[in-house]
């Protein structure tokens, strides 16, 4: 019976053990989001430990009602952590965009292993990002002193803390990464007072679409009526 590599259609691989190996490190490298010259950061921490640290630091999960009442009247931030391109599609009306992956610019000059990992991502139809290693700083450039912040990803559903409030595992996902880091960076003394209570949205501002929440552009709407580029703080979903 012929080898078979790893690919999304199972396709026979010629190469026999060395196409193998090859074909689990390209997974591993596309599931971790790692290459070979990329340093170990925090993200990487193992689910559980995160999910408790976060639980820890009274991190919870929103419903996008409560996530509203927070941010209208407590004077939350909404930080959606998408790229720059996503955000610039379609977006909660008053959010404020720190991405927590950027884009690969592919016109730069990438070490090999990275240039490995970016075409690997991009074969199997993934975006090519990498992890932004100033997403803490720019977070703090945008809010006011002291002010809580909602984390938001795209879209999970299932993305939640509530269940590993409850004894489970919950399940991990892009905004709980950010939190964690969020949290991480409140630890530090010099940071301690610059941050308030951190939240997480549950399901994602793709949820909110769906409940109809207000957002930029506006169907209907052309980009230049709507005056929200989500780099400044605005009164939200009034």
């Amino acid at each position: 019976m012929p080898t078979r590599a790893f690919s999304v259609r199972s396709q026979p691989c010629q190469c026999g053990l060395t196409g193998v190996l090859l074909a689990s490190g390209a997974y591993f490298i596309i599931s971790r989001g790692l290459s070979v010259n990329q340093k170990w950061t925090p993200i990487q921490t193992p689910w559980k430990r995160m999910a408790r640290e976060l639980l820890e630091a009274d991190v919870r999960s929103l419903t996008g009602y409560e996530a509203k009442s927070l941010v209208n009247n407590k004077g939350y931030v909404l930080i959606d952590i998408r790229p720059e391109e996503e955000f610039a599609v379609r977006h909660l009306r008053g959010s404020v965009n720190v991405p927590l992956f950027k884009v690969v610019d592919m016109t730069e000059e990438l070490p090999l292993t990275e240039r490995l990992r970016t075409g690997l991502m991009l074969s199997q139809g993934l975006a090519a990002t990498r992890e932004n290693p100033a997403f803490t700083d720019e977070v703090l450039a945008v809010m006011p002193e002291g002010a809580g912040i909602v984390v938001a990803d795209g879209a999970g559903a299932s993305c939640s803390l509530n269940s590993a409030r409850a004894g489970a595992t919950g399940t991990q996902s892009r905004a709980l990464m950010a939190a964690y880091l969020l949290v991480l960076r409140r630890r530090e003394a010099a940071s301690a007072s610059a941050f308030g209570p951190i939240m997480h949205l549950e399901g994602g501002v793709g949820a909110m679409f769906e409940e109809g929440f207000p957002q930029v552009p506006r169907p209907g709407i052309s980009d230049e009526d709507d005056e929200d580029d989500g780099t400044a703080i605005d009164s939200i979903w009034r």
